[in-house]
């Protein structure tokens, strides 16, 4: 019965282990938040965090495209236009949040 005590206990020191060491990559920031409120922001390198006291947010900085599909329109004049788009948004300046 002990054994089993052991293996449960084992289990989830290894499992609290993996959620407090993780790799941020290159093209993210996280986002800690320490019971629920903004405390800092991580950029890439190793991340060790207190798995039930803090929480992480992942937040992507790439660049983003957004595919608007084909419309026509007409114009002033009466001649119709088909019109075809691509959006691209990257986020450039990092503010402070006041929560």
């Amino acid at each position: 019965m002990i054994y089993f005590g052991i293996i449960i206990g084992g289990a989830i020191f290894i499992s609290l282990l993996t959620k407090a060491i993780q790799i941020i990559k290159e093209y993210e920031r996280r986002v800690v938040l320490t019971s629920g409120k903004y405390n800092y922001t991580l950029n890439p390198d190793l991340l060790i965090i207190v798995p039930i006291i803090q929480q992480i947010i992942k937040v992507d900085i790439r660049l983003k495209a957004a595919d608007i599909p084909r419309q026509e329109v007409i114009t002033k004049d009466n001649v119709s236009v088909e019109v075809n788009a691509v959006i691209c948004f990257k986020v450039k300046k990092k503010r402070k949040c006041s929560f």
